[in-house]
Formats: C-alpha cells, sequence, structure tokens
C-alpha cells in the first residue's frame, strides 16, 4: 500500500523552480537599483559572506535588517551549524497575499484534505491504494 507522503509529493502543491539565480546576475539587479557598479555589489556580496563565517565563527550572532539572523550552535559531534532566522518584515512580505509571482504546480490542490489526496491517489493509482493513517 502507498503512503500519505508518496501522495503528497505527487498530488501536493510545489514550487517550480527555475534554474539559481547567478551571484553575477545579482549583483547587476542590485546595482541598477543602487548605483553602485555590479563589481562593487559582487564585492560586498563577497565580504557580506565572510562576515557572517567571521562572526559567527567567534560566536557572535549577526542581525542583518531586513534579512534576519545567523545564528552560531554547535553539534554533540563538535561540528559548527549557523542558524537562519528570516527577518519577520521579509517574512510579512514574502507570506503576503498575491506577492508570489513564481509558477506553483499543483496549484489547485492547495488546502485538500487527506480523503481528497486519497481519492486522487486511489483513481490514478488503483492497484495501490493509499494507506489511511492509524
Amino acid at each position: 500500500m502507498a503512503k500519505l507522503v508518496q501522495a503528497v509529493r505527487r498530488f501536493g502543491p510545489r514550487v517550480v523552480r527555475p534554474r539559481a539565480l547567478r551571484d553575477s546576475e545579482l549583483s547587476e539587479w542590485l546595482a541598477g537599483r543602487t548605483g553602485l557598479t555590479r563589481a562593487q555589489v559582487a564585492a560586498v556580496l563577497y565580504e557580506l559572506s565572510a562576515a557572517i563565517s567571521f562572526f559567527n565563527r567567534a560566536g557572535m550572532t549577526l542581525r542583518l535588517a531586513g534579512v534576519g539572523t545567523f545564528q552560531p550552535t554547535i553539534r554533540h559531534s563538535g561540528r559548527l551549524r549557523i542558524r537562519y532566522f528570516m527577518a519577520s518584515e521579509l517574512r510579512r512580505e514574502m507570506n503576503a497575499t498575491g506577492a508570489f509571482a513564481g509558477e506553483i504546480a499543483n496549484r489547485e490542490n492547495i488546502g485538500l484534505d487527506f480523503t481528497s489526496l486519497k481519492a486522487l491517489w486511489d483513481t490514478e493509482f488503483p492497484d495501490d491504494p493509499l494507506e489511511s493513517p492509524s
């Protein structure tokens, strides 16, 4: 029998992600908004990465206005981990109704409950029905 996670993967809504934006493209976009050159923006982004690493390795939390907080933690193994907490204003912007302009696969399935997912799965895969959760 199929599991719920298989149905969610198959029929659940998900963001269709085009290729990743390259650093040079981000630098060019920011340059157009700031009046800096693309090379200056690229240098600032490179140094920002170095600053996050430097200060987190020193045990300091780094807060970037409008971006969020980078906080160092350590695992039981001793391996350093940096946790990122999105700034609340950025989260509100991202989650505003109608703000997302990208493509969503299975958009029509947003909010479906287990019964609806089961019906979709069982219709498409009658020989492998979805297992009901216990």
